[in-house]
């Protein structure tokens, strides 16, 4: 069920090409999935430049991260136009190239939602559950039901870390199985202490214009985040 619905899915795929998009050309279905895509110079992944050993030497600048943010957010708003979920958004699945145009990758887990949303039976929930744990919607465990706004919120969690530079893992407290970055955002904002969460090399303080973008970027992703999923953006109101 799951190798026929990731066939079913890259034919659609096909026929989305869009500049951050990783165009996929074919594909061959035997004893397994080969997949042949395009060949982007020089790629990196944007983990590999906020938490790999390249952010070490040579952190992204404010600026770029918003430009990912957005080449990003075309991306799903392109996918979710035609009701295609990613179902696995996050920095290792954004490739860029050397110029830093970010491409939204790894369609293995992209499946087909109606307007309403889409319900699974326990076979195709226990398959799709496999996505990256960190930027998983907790909604998923709570009502089986998938739509575009999944992806919102794992948006939301790819924000959060453009703005800290830091991995979602790090904010799971002791004891928790899933990071409440909701709650940590509310209070930071209640508390005017977000100063405390951003990445200092960022220019927060420095930079009057950065300090406001930034603030804006995070009260978007607090919106991305909220659950039940009605209370989110979809993705066109993000972009």
């Amino acid at each position: 069920m799951f190798q026929h619905n990731f066939v079913e899915d890259d034919v659609i795929i096909l026929c989305l090409p869009h500049k951050n998009l990783v165009s996929i050309y074919g594909y061959a279905n035997d004893m397994e999935i080969l997949v042949v895509h395009e060949h982007i110079s020089n790629v990196t992944s944007l983990d590999a430049h906020l938490h790999g050993e390249i952010a070490e030497s040579d952190a992204l600048p404010w600026l770029t991260r918003l430009d990912i943010a957005i080449d990003t957010a075309n991306a799903l708003y392109q996918l979710h136009r035609h009701c295609i979920m990613h179902l696995d958004v996050n920095p290792r699945n954004i490739v860029l190239d050397m110029n830093f145009h970010a491409k939204l990758a790894n369609f293995g887990l992209s499946w087909k939602f109606t307007k309403e949303g889409s319900v699974y039976d326990e076979q195709d929930y226990s398959d799709h559950i496999r996505g990256t744990i960190d930027y998983l919607d907790p909604e998923f465990s709570l009502s089986g039901r998938f739509n575009g706004k999944n992806d919102v919120y794992s948006f939301g969690v790819v924000l959060c870390e453009l703005i800290t530079s830091r991995p979602a893992r790090h904010w799971v407290q002791s004891g928790e199985d899933h990071p409440d970055i909701a709650a940590l955002l509310r209070r930071k904002f209640e508390n005017q202490s977000l100063v405390y969460l951003v990445d200092p090399k960022l220019g927060f303080q420095s930079d009057l214009k950065i300090k406001l973008m930034m603030t804006a970027t995070a009260e978007l992703a607090f919106q991305c985040l909220q659950c039940p999923v009605e209370s989110r953006p979809n993705m066109e109101e993000v972009l």
